[in-house]
């Protein structure tokens, strides 16, 4: 009765072409007679169908759907949703490696699909990631494909009892040293982090940039020091994420300030002739009449300063006046002398007041160890 159930469903699909076939698998392209979509139909002789039964349960963006799971002539046949794109094998062939943020994302996401895996009770170990088992499809998701080497991590055992898996991605523990558990799937993404930023198996070309730590912690041949769980590793890489974000962030801020302090100098000089000079001096730039009265009496007061005897030596009085027109220039931001000054250009008004203060107090100091120079 089974058979005639599986063979009435398996009639529904229409044959298009023959994806790819090896010693696990055969993958078909098919079409639903009665729908006309698309599906892959996967036929596998050596299964565990506990695996696939599980997998359909989960409900996740990041793996294909299964649609149908039959067992049919001593054979295991999937019908699964069908993924337009490209591997990340594929990918790789055509740009050589990716930046770090592109793989950080996907990592993310690879982290949200094996924690689903990882989740089922008994926990499904993937064993076989890789690039060629990963596709981005057209709008940019990941999805994590072929489950065929996939196993149940039994408590009862001590080790595998069939060793698969891709070699340069495989844990140590996939060669039958031990068990392989969730940690197995975390060594084979550190690996596959190496590969996609360097184009190279971390033997012989190790990642030296943000993800270098996190790689190889990844990639400890014991188990117990490498990340405990996928929740933690995907901590991790968001934390990464983030500090690389910021550094974005203060990049652009940096270049942004410069860009406003060559435009605002730009701009203080557009159209400046002798005619219009006063338009730059302090107390005249707003072209508000009060502020350029206050200025015109502080300015006439620094000349007469300079002119009429006091009893001072003039070198005295020229310390003095020059004093006097920094601390305008540093009082009325003058050419924005203020962002050049690490407490002057913060945005907190107390920065700005302990600022101005230490600022002041420097000054009278180097003008007073002048002045007592000029003595000498």
């Amino acid at each position: 009765m089974k058979n005639l159930v599986a063979e009435h469903k398996l009639s529904l699909y229409k044959t298009l072409t023959k994806l790819s076939e090896n010693e696990k698998s055969e993958v078909f392209l098919v079409q639903h007679i009665q729908t006309n979509s698309i599906y892959v139909k996967k036929i596998l002789a050596n299964y565990n169908i506990d695996v696939y039964k599980a997998i359909q349960t989960i409900k996740s963006m990041y793996t294909p759907h299964i649609y149908e799971i039959l067992e049919f002539d001593n054979e295991l046949i999937l019908i699964e949703e069908f993924v337009n794109g490209l591997t990340l094998e594929e990918i790789l062939n055509t740009s050589k490696c990716l930046t770090e943020v592109e793989t950080i994302n996907y990592m993310i996401h690879l982290c949200d699909i094996l924690g689903e895996l990882h989740n089922i009770d008994p926990p499904i170990i993937h064993r076989d990631i890789k690039p060629s088992n990963i596709i981005i499809n057209n709008d940019g998701i990941l999805k994590l494909i072929d489950y065929d080497v996939s196993r149940t991590y039994k408590t009862e055992e001590s080790c595998d009892t069939v060793i698969m898996g891709t070699q340069e991605y495989a844990s140590p523990e996939q060669f039958g040293f031990s068990q392989t558990d969730c940690r197995s799937d975390i060594y084979s993404m550190g690996v596959l982090m190496n590969v996609l930023t360097t184009g190279n198996y971390p033997k012989y070309h190790k990642n030296d940039g943000t993800l270098k730590d996190i790689i190889k912690k990844c990639t400890k041949i014991l188990p117990e020091h490498r990340y405990q769980s996928i929740k933690l590793l995907e901590m991790d890489l968001q934390l990464k994420l983030e500090q690389i974000k910021k550094k974005s962030r203060d990049n652009i801020n940096l270049i942004c300030d410069l860009e406003e302090k060559k435009v605002t100098f730009k701009d203080q000089f557009t159209d400046i002739t002798l005619k219009n000079f006063y338009k730059i001096i302090p107390g005249f730039r707003s072209g508000k009449k009060w502020k350029g009265i206050i200025a015109c009496f502080w300015y006439l007061v620094l000349i007469i300063s300079m002119i009429v005897p006091n009893g001072n030596s003039f070198l005295d009085d020229l310390i003095i006046f020059s004093l006097c027109l920094i601390l305008t220039i540093l009082y009325t931001n003058f050419l924005n002398i203020r962002n050049y000054i690490p407490l002057l250009k913060k945005e907190q008004i107390h920065f700005r007041i302990l600022g101005y203060i230490v600022c002041t107090f420097l000054l009278i100091i180097i003008a007073g160890a002048f002045m007592e120079i000029a003595k000498q």
